[in-house]
């Protein structure tokens, strides 16, 4: 067996986002039943509403100066630093009028300096949603886009409509929704050796120059120093690690730059 083809999903971190452990953990714990059934993983589980996490005040000291510096003394630097210590980590929330929940909003915007220097590139992730009604897709996609702005190397999702499958709830699915399961686990398990760098989607090339181009601004320096001094040792380069990054998406992707350039006047 190839280095490329082990699996190496040694530690899945789960982040539940509910403030409840009750559908969408119930689903996340048929994932991890699907996964064992695959290969030996282990999965460590973090209730954010057990936690101590303050709200975000928006004072930008982690923008500014590094995530470090936050002033708030709670338990978001122990999040940060099991997400570091995982293979995967997968968000999970239910969908709240028509998105994610508070408590996983209020994490990711306690991590939002990680939207400015990317760092997971080595982690792959998993989100998963559950719903009442509707909202599902919106839940879902917005946390593979803070997944994938995190730098994720690959995302995988998947939710569920509950009241179109009363069966998960009672941890009874159908036979179509355990494959869909199945599915999710397979997917994840199966994603390639964290030492073997996936060439980057465009989409994340492009985020890559469009940042590079806006924090290396004179004006940037003093206004956001850690964002300039990050990217200036990224100067020349095609994406923030080592990577393939093919000549066609290092075109458009130089021309994104430039645009953002060009707008932000």
């Amino acid at each position: 067996m190839t280095a490329e083809s082990e699996t190496i999903l040694k530690k899945v971190l789960v982040i539940n986002g509910s403030p409840r452990k009750g559908n969408t953990l119930a689903l996340v714990k048929q994932i991890e039943a699907e996964m064992r059934n695959l290969g030996e993983v282990e999965f460590e589980y973090v209730h954010l509403a057990d936690l101590g996490i303050e709200l975000c005040r928006g004072c930008h000291a982690c923008l500014t100066h590094g995530i470090e510096h936050c002033p708030i003394n709670d338990d978001v630097p122990l999040v940060k630093r099991k997400m570091d210590e995982a293979d995967a980590v997968t968000l999970a929330a239910p969908v709240y009028v028509m998105n994610t929940t508070g408590l996983m909003k209020n994490l990711i915007d306690r991590l939002c300096s990680i939207c400015h220097r990317p760092e997971f590139f080595s982690k792959h992730a998993l989100v998963a949603c559950t719903t009442g009604g509707i909202g599902l897709s919106r839940g879902l996609n917005y946390l593979m886009e803070v997944t994938a702005i995190w730098g994720f190397r690959r995302g995988v999702k998947i939710g569920f409509t509950l009241s179109k499958e009363p069966g998960l709830l009672e941890g009874k699915p159908s036979q179509k929704s355990l494959g869909k399961i199945g599915l999710a686990a397979g997917a994840l398990h199966h994603l390639p050796h964290r030492e073997t760098m996936l060439p980057p989607t465009l989409m994340s090339v492009i985020q890559f120059r469009a940042q590079r181009a806006l924090f290396l601004r004179e004006k940037v320096r003093e206004v956001f120093p850690a964002d300039y001094q990050f990217y200036d040792r990224l100067r020349g380069k095609r994406y923030w690690v080592d990577a393939r990054v093919g000549p066609v998406k290092s075109l458009i992707a130089g021309l994104a730059g430039k645009l953002a350039l060009l707008f932000s006047k």
